[in-house]
């Protein structure tokens, strides 16, 4: 009571700030009260852009698997050997060859397309699954299943259901196969893999920190790519949005989620995927801004009061010397003087401000020497550092320089492993191959053979995968063995399948697969006996036209046990053989186009390989390399040229 009789300010100023701050509290919570209504709009606003885009991503991803299913059963590759394998026995030649062409050809739509979990083909009679990239499903029969009943007539999507075999949500998209005369003949099923359902739902579009979207099914149970339901909620879940949302009411409210909290939601029924989106955010995030607004308002005025208050106190208190006194020690502080002390005059707030700046003056002088004792200590802890770290730097360069000079080594010690002239002697047969590895080692080869009969040579091509000195050490092992093989003279289909077995192992173990391309040339006869294992099938040129070989199998490693089928191709003088990797017709350039199979063609169309096979290889590479440009070359390119003359004259 004392301080309040003896300070004229004291009771100005309490008296202004009580007043002005019962002003401003009101107007703060008449802000937050207006910016709440207006707020409110605008999330639900939000909330329901959000869903309608969820909707019609959603709506457009299951239309996309639709069409892709239906091109798949349209499709004349598929449709042609599907009804090969529906309608032959499966012991006859005609139903292995179309089930072989099926599982080379579906299954890597599987892998490249990530939608598609499984590929499968139906019987028309009796709902029989007679081809499936899941091969522990062949055999089983979906005879009651809608997407094979209502799939035997026109496209459909069966929306999410529970699978019989894994329980796991599932969508099945299934298209009618018709034959050649327009017969409906079978039902080309696929699932879809639900992971995009799962990002397209629970992707934030920009709504918030607590927002949320889930899916409902009309059973009151949650729906993901995953499951159905949760453990906690096995009598359904219920809230205001979802039980409104599941009598096919579109709309926002405010209310309580399946977790308690109190939200702001917004809910609709998807009929078109029978069920429920619902999105929702937080009231206490949705209303931040809200309340952001009020506390603005009031620290505003509040901001206000204490510069009035301080307006009064100078006009009251700027005739009393103190203040001018302080205000002289003060700008001495300021200019960097902490040993100064302010003159203390009174007792009052001035005096008590005086004493309590002088102790502040000591403080900061007494941290100041602190501060400038600890720098010099951290200014010598960084130097240190700093010696350590350029040791460090320098012995990294040095072992980063020997790595360098170890990987040239590599480089030029494989490029002197492969031939760069066939080891046969004549004329009959000229070969000659080049390898550009696109690091400092890589995984191509080739290779000439001399077999010890002296009627018959053999080529090989090869591509192990991945690159590097794994690659380059994988590929030294897979062509000793192949030459040691093929100089016995096995046939190129026994030897890929032995190969295949000696290599497999070792091929599992290291996460890798060799592709391999055997060719054996009987100089007698006039014949090339050829088998494929997952290369890039060989050009033929004859008389001016050019085509491919069709020779293919999967590469070595793909199964411990494979059987590779042998190709025989009579050779008449003039043929030109091509034997290339991947790395040629898959180059890209910059704006990442690739070279293509169209281009190979046209190449050794226009440029038709001769005695002069030299020449053909720098031309063919040359055109490789300028289609490439600065495009950075992402994997090995080699290339093998053969030119037949003619057989042996008898």
């Amino acid at each position: 009571m004392k301080f309040w009789t003896r300070s004229l300010i004291a009771r100005l100023v309490t008296s202004f700030l009580l007043v002005a701050t019962i002003a401003v509290a009101l107007l703060g919570y008449t802000a937050y009260r207006l910016g709440t209504e207006s707020i409110q709009q605008s999330v639900i606003e939000r909330l329901s852009v959000a869903s309608s885009l969820k909707e019609g991503e959603l709506n457009r991803w299951v239309d996309d698997q639709r069409q892709e299913v239906q091109v798949l059963a349209a499709s004349p590759i598929i449709r042609l050997n599907a009804a090969e394998v529906v309608r032959n026995d499966p012991n006859s030649p005609i139903y292995r060859s179309s089930y072989q062409i099926l599982t080379t050809y579906l299954p890597s739509i599987v892998l490249n397309k990530s939608s598609l979990t499984e590929i499968f083909i139906l019987s028309n009679d009796g709902g029989k699954i007679v081809y499936s990239t899941d091969k522990n499903r062949e055999g089983l029969f979906r005879l009651a299943d809608r997407y094979f009943i209502q799939g035997q007539r026109a496209a459909l999507v069966q929306n999410v259901y529970p699978s019989p075999i894994t329980l796991k949500p599932t969508i099945t998209i299934a298209a009618p196969l018709f034959d050649a005369t327009g017969k409906p003949f079978g039902v080309l099923a696929g699932h879809i893999n639900l992971d995009r359902l799962d990002q397209i739902v629970f992707e934030r579009v920009g709504q918030g920190e607590t927002s949320e979207s889930y899916l409902v099914d009309r059973f009151n149970d949650f729906v993901s790519g995953q499951r159905f339901g949760r453990s906690d909620f096995l009598r359904g879940v219920h809230t205001v949005g979802i039980d409104a949302a599941i009598r096919g009411e579109d709309g926002s409210a405010l209310y309580t989620n399946y977790d308690g909290v109190p939200v702001v939601g917004v809910y609709r029924w998807i009929e078109k995927r029978e069920f429920a989106l619902i999105t929702e955010i937080s009231q206490d995030e949705a209303f931040a801004p809200a309340r952001r607004l009020g506390l603005i308002v009031f620290g505003v005025g509040f901001v206000l009061e204490l510069t009035i208050a301080l307006v009064i106190y100078l006009l009251t208190r700027q005739i009393v010397r103190p203040v001018s006194a302080l205000t002289r020690t003060a700008a001495q502080v300021a200019a960097g003087d902490l040993t100064v002390q302010s003159t203390v005059f009174t007792n009052d707030e001035i005096g008590v401000l005086a004493r309590t700046f002088n102790r502040m003056t000591t403080q900061l002088r007494q941290g100041r020497e602190h501060l400038e004792e600890q720098v010099v200590e951290r200014t010598a802890e960084l130097r240190d550092t700093n010696a350590r770290l350029q040791q460090l730097a320098t012995e990294l360069s040095e072992k980063n320089q020997y790595l360098q000079q170890g990987l040239t080594l590599a480089h030029d010690i494989q490029l002197g492993l492969l031939p760069d002239r066939p080891p046969w002697h004549g004329e009959r047969l000229i070969a000659a191959g080049r390898s550009l590895p696109s690091a400092e080692v890589g995984g191509d080869f080739y290779t000439f053979v001399d077999i010890r009969d002296s009627e018959h040579v053999a080529v090989a091509i090869g591509d192990i995968s991945g690159k590097g000195v794994g690659a380059a050490l994988m590929m030294a092992l897979t062509s000793s063995t192949l030459e040691e093989r093929a100089r016995e003279g096995t046939q190129p289909g026994a030897l890929l399948s032995e190969l295949n077995t000696r290599l497999a192992p070792r091929l599992k173990a290291n996460k890798m697969n060799a592709a391999l391309l055997y060719a054996m040339f009987d100089l007698k006869k006039a014949i090339m006996y050829i088998s494929n294992a997952g290369m890039i099938a060989p050009l033929l040129i004859r008389n001016g036209a050019v085509s491919f070989i069709d020779v293919y199998g999967l590469p070595l490693g793909s199964l411990p046990q494979l059987s590779y089928t042998q190709l025989e191709v009579p050779l008449q003088p003039g043929d030109s053989i091509v034997l290339m990797s991947d790395g040629v017709v898959e180059a890209h350039n910059e704006q990442g186009v690739m070279f293509g199979f169209e281009q190979i063609e046209a190449l050794f169309m226009n440029q038709p390989i001769h005695n002069s096979l030299d020449v053909s290889l720098d031309y063919t590479l040359a055109q490789v390399a300028e289609f490439i440009g600065a495009s950075e070359q992402h994997d090995d390119v080699t290339l093998v040229l053969l030119h037949f003359n003619g057989a042996e004259q008898q």
